[in-house]
């Protein structure tokens, strides 16, 4: 078995490979047992022959208590990394979830390492029988039969067309009337789904709605209130795999603060928007104790993405402070923002802006030579660069119309 074992390591480069040694560690428990007792055996025959005078005055004590403090101290040792009995985060995930989802929803997760959550509310509806009604749909497993045979089975009403992953789409569509629908914020299919339907904000998930007529704002009085407690930081050097699924649930918070920001942005509610942004920067805030250099390149992709989405809710409290006539904040946020995603042209074109409202003409100027080498087909750039070379006061003021492009 423990051959077995090292042939799955080189055949399977995955993070969390040690997760399918459990079972030949068992095995291999019961052998580390046995060779225990032996050598405990033997120790006692030697012990009794060469200090029989102390071995008759504290029988076998000695080394009883050698191998007492051998798992004492591989406990205190490990503590730290093994104790969850205060660990709420993956738990009031789920619940904080589940707060806004209607009976009898459709709610799709896409997969990969960022899919742990799904577990959680798993346990949720299967041990404490919470949302029993509502089907929780692993997107990327819509490619095997077994599973769409199995959802099919626990849910008769739903319609799945066919097995594919493209088609998720399509089961919206058969099933937006029969069902309330949600996705996960931080997948690609909610900017698809964004130009044919309306997304409702006002949990972690966004609702799927039929357009209407018009715009509409969507949320409840208590929305984006959730309950989140302590009892986990990153204060340990090396980042795990355990950590970067932790984080995935960080960044969900994140996008669900900052879709409530922008959705409060877009209807003019600047104060409620700023709070919505500082609880996104808030959620994300544990990068800050993070020490890059100590984490495996594997899970460097995953960093470098919730380094970005960091820096959104930077460049939206930006925004805020900019529509309240701030521009002083408004330049710190953006810069801040900046300092995470350097390679963000919309924030570039918006700092310039600022700068301009300064009259920072320089600093401006290099801004938008920054936009410009991100895009150089950017011809409102290059407008904007000449104008700049006449005098400040000489600057139309549509450009300033321009700062949310």
């Amino acid at each position: 078995m423990v051959i077995t074992n090292i042939i799955m390591a080189i055949r399977y480069n995955i993070s969390n490979i040690e997760d399918y040694y459990i079972p030949s560690f068992l095995v291999f428990a019961l052998f580390i047992g046995y060779s225990v007792y032996s050598l405990y055996s033997v120790s006692c025959i030697l012990y009794s022959k060469f200090l029989p005078n102390l071995y008759s005055l504290i029988p076998n004590a000695g080394l009883s208590l050698f191998f007492l403090l051998l798992p004492i101290l591989q406990c205190r040792a490990n503590y730290y990394s093994s104790d969850h009995s205060k660990h709420y985060i993956a738990y009031d995930y789920g619940r904080n979830v589940s707060r806004y989802i209607k009976k009898k929803a459709m709610v799709f997760f896409k997969g990969g390492v960022l899919n742990e959550p799904i577990f959680t509310l798993w346990y949720l509806q299967n041990i404490e029988r919470h949302c029993i009604d509502t089907a929780f749909i692993v997107s990327e497993n819509l490619v095997y039969q077994y599973y769409i045979e199995e959802t099919r089975s626990k849910f008769p009403d739903i319609i799945i067309p066919s097995v594919s992953i493209q088609n998720v789409k399509g089961i919206i569509e058969n099933n937006l009337d029969r069902r309330p629908i949600y996705l996960q914020a931080n997948s690609l299919l909610v900017n698809e789904l964004s130009k044919t339907y309306n997304l409702i904000h006002g949990g972690i998930f966004p609702e799927v709605a039929k357009k209407a007529g018009s715009k509409e704002f969507y949320g409840m009085k208590d929305k984006g209130k959730f309950n989140i407690r302590k009892g986990y930081s990153f204060t340990r050097k090396d980042i795990d795999f355990e950590d970067i699924k932790l984080l995935g649930i960080f960044m969900s918070y994140a996008v669900a603060f900052n879709n409530l920001g922008n959705c409060c942005y877009d209807f003019k509610l600047y104060q409620e928007a700023g709070e919505y942004y500082k609880e996104a920067i808030k959620a994300l805030g544990i990068l800050r104790t993070i020490e890059v250099d100590n984490i495996e390149k594997y899970y460097m992709e995953y960093i470098k993405k919730y380094f970005v989405l960091y820096a959104y809710g930077f460049f939206g409290l930006s925004d805020v402070f900019f529509q309240q006539g701030d521009f002083d904040r408004a330049i710190q946020e953006c810069e801040n923002g900046l300092e995470l995603d350097s390679m963000n042209k919309n924030a570039h074109w918006k700092l310039g802006f600022l700068y301009l409202q300064k009259g920072m003409k320089g600093k401006a100027v290099k801004q938008f030579e920054i936009v410009l080498n991100l895009d150089p087909n950017n011809i409102q750039a290059k407008q904007i660069l000449e104008e700049c070379k006449k005098s400040l006061a000489e600057l139309p003021q549509l450009f300033t119309n321009l700062y949310k492009q």
